[in-house]
């Protein structure tokens, strides 16, 4: 049984009780009453053995790596050949513009949001950029780093920064772009509960001699990797994003898994290691296993060959996910305390002389003026594709009524012909609700399962790769008080991503 420390009132009674009894055991009396000296003396001492014991509970506890926590931890890891993942600072690339084919000098200058969060701009070493080369146009795209560790640095696509001191001859701002290439995201240092489970997974398989658990565990130390999935006997494709192909000797894929991509409108679990793309190969993650690059996948010459001396390395690679896009169309009843701002209309469509800044919708509907409603403006600009807005002031011509969304711009000029959907109030609470889903899966198996390629991790381990609209529609509701019912229309059956696919959610629409 493991050891329990006991209350200091309990300490003092059987520290009483033991001394009565030595006495009585030589003829003795010894008076144990909350007067006499005996019970003064035990009080004082249980309070201190109280410390010991708790301390002697602790320490017990610790024995067991599913126990441990803080320094202990780290020993355990570091007898395992590992080590807790430290914290992140997050890069992205920004646009920035100045003179045309010109190449100007940094000059120490750095980036700040609105918020006063710094970003240097940095080379593809990490090294403080020196200088900057415009193109044709004056546009050049620089790589910054956070110099706040954890995800506050992982901002979106669109941010704009401003210089601390522009360059000569820059425009005082830069803008966030979308390219993935040398993206990372920003994280903190691994917490004890995650340090706990990947050591507990290791000892669980008994990763060794390059043998799937040690695939994964070797993929899974570095910065960025959040889960992998190792496929044994499967082939690497002649080109990429084709999926590999299973049951052949002496060959290994990997799947790596970036972090919960949440409200990121490029899916960060798809984009990790240099990867250009879903399915495509992750090069610097295999440049890690060969000893060219450290767990952050900076370019080292003090690394260690890892991949088994028996595994070729062309017999070998370490991919993302090929991606398997799922639209999910909710009906959902909502608490009379929270209602819809008016009744879904399927005849509201978006006319196609709409703007940004000016929302045309058939039919005369100028009394939804000021209510919220969702627009779609498409996947590219905002994950699930559909934007909240509120509904600027109204006119009504020609069958037409006209929205003034000056005040409230739209990313995109809105689908001619979709329908404009009433934004429930609870609007991103089911959104995040449903892309925590989406961002639980994990990847396919090959077509027919062959059971010697087989996914590991299976699902039974976790990381479930098929989709049922009866699921994400009860997910709704236990996450969001407010939703009363949920049905899944789309996707009507169930989804099975296959070929190393992992299902990522497309169009995202919610109406009653």
């Amino acid at each position: 049984m493991p050891f329990e420390a006991r209350p200091a009132d309990e300490i003092r009674d059987d520290l009483l009780a033991q001394w009565a009894a030595s006495y009585r055991s030589r003829g003795e009396d010894l008076a144990i009453d909350r007067d006499s000296h005996a019970y003064a003396e035990a009080d004082a001492l249980a309070l201190q053995l109280e410390g010991l014991e708790i301390a002697a509970q602790s320490n017990a506890l610790q024995v067991l790596v599913r126990n441990a926590s803080g320094g202990r931890l780290d020993d355990f890891a570091r007898d395992d050949g590992t080590t807790r993942k430290a914290a992140v600072a997050a890069r992205r690339h920004v646009s920035v513009s100045g003179g045309t084919s010109t190449t100007t000098s940094v000059g120490g200058a750095y980036l700040t949001t609105s918020s006063g969060l710094r970003f240097d701009p940095i080379d593809s070493t990490g090294a403080a950029l020196s200088s900057i080369t415009t193109d044709g146009s004056g546009v050049a795209e620089i790589l910054v780093e956070c110099e706040t560790e954890g995800p506050r640095g992982s901002i979106a696509t669109g941010t704009v920064l401003t210089w601390s001191s522009a360059p000569s001859g820059f425009a005082s701002t830069g803008t966030v772009t979308s390219t993935t290439t040398s993206r990372r995201e920003g994280a903190l240092v691994e917490g004890d509960e995650a340090l706990r489970l990947r050591l507990l997974d290791r000892r669980r398989e008994r990763p060794a001699s390059g043998n799937r658990a040690d695939w994964r565990e070797k993929v899974r130390e570095v910065t960025g990797v959040a889960e992998a999935y190792v496929y044994p006997l499967a082939m690497p494709p002649a080109s990429y994003p084709d999926p590999s192909t299973p049951s052949t000797l002496g060959c290994v894929t990997v799947l790596a898994i970036g972090p919960t991509s949440g409200d990121a409108v490029v899916n960060t679990r798809f984009v990790v290691g240099g990867a250009t793309g879903p399915g495509e190969q992750c090069d610097q993650i295999e440049d890690f296993l060969e000893g060219d690059r450290d767990a952050d996948l900076n370019v080292t010459t003090l690394g260690r060959q890892w991949r088994p001396v028996t595994v070729p390395r062309g017999n070998c690679c370490v991919k993302t996910p090929r991606k398997l896009t799922q639209d999910v169309t909710l009906i959902t009843v909502l608490s009379s305390a929270r209602p819809y701002p008016w009744t879904y209309d399927a005849s509201i469509t978006v006319d196609g002389a709409s703007l940004t800044s000016m929302l045309k919708v058939a039919g005369n509907h100028t009394t939804k003026a000021g209510k919220s409603a969702l627009v779609r403006v498409g996947t590219s600009l905002i994950r699930g594709g559909y934007q909240s807005i509120t509904l600027g002031s109204a006119s009504y011509s020609g069958g037409v009524t006209t929205f003034d969304q000056s005040a409230d711009e739209m990313l995109a000029i809105p689908t001619t012909g979709s329908v404009l959907l009433p934004a429930p109030p609870d609007w991103s609470s089911i959104r995040t609700s449903v892309f925590a889903f989406f961002d639980a899966l994990g990847p396919g198996e090959y077509t027919g399962s062959p059971s010697d390629s087989a996914r590991w991790p299976s699902t039974l381990d976790g990381g479930h790769s098929t989709v049922y609209g009866d699921a994400i529609g009860a997910r709704v509701i236990s996450d969001v008080p407010a939703v009363l019912s949920s049905v899944a229309t789309t996707p009507a059956s169930a989804v099975v991503p296959l070929d190393e696919e992992m299902v990522d959610i497309g169009y995202l629409v919610v109406h009653a």
